[in-house]
């Protein structure tokens, strides 16, 4: 049997921008990792001329936990927005490119664990 677990004193919170909190969680694995993202009538990422991308090897699953999110996914001409509510999910699959902006909290499930080779920022085409 095996389980693993995180509790509220296992998580460091810094500000990313004005407005725009990341709170991680103890990773325990290396198979995922939780961070929870805190917007407050703000865009991820964000610098307005850039978006993110999931790279090769990586995915990502973001739940709604308060507030409305929009995503918006990129693919050559095309653009699909995607309104997030508590307890609804998006998943996310590699080479894809979204921006989010919303007044929200987020719980991202990035899957293997987060590594800073897991996100790209390309420019808007």
């Amino acid at each position: 049997m095996a389980f693993f677990s995180s509790h509220i004193g296992d998580t460091t919170t810094f500000e990313k921008a004005k407005d725009f909190f990341i709170t991680s969680t103890k990773q325990v694995s290396n198979d995922f990792s939780v961070t929870y993202i805190d917007l407050n009538d703000n865009r991820d990422p964000e610098e307005e001329d850039k978006l993110i991308a999931i790279n090769k090897g990586f995915s990502a699953i973001y739940v709604g936990v308060e507030g409305v999110a929009l995503f918006t996914f990129y693919e050559g001409d095309e653009q699909t927005e995607v309104v997030l509510q508590p307890h609804e999910y998006v998943y996310i699959t590699p080479g894809t490119k979204y921006e989010i902006v919303g007044k929200c909290r987020l719980m991202l499930i990035s899957l293997p664990a987060y590594t800073d080779k897991m996100f790209s920022h390309p420019e808007i085409q």
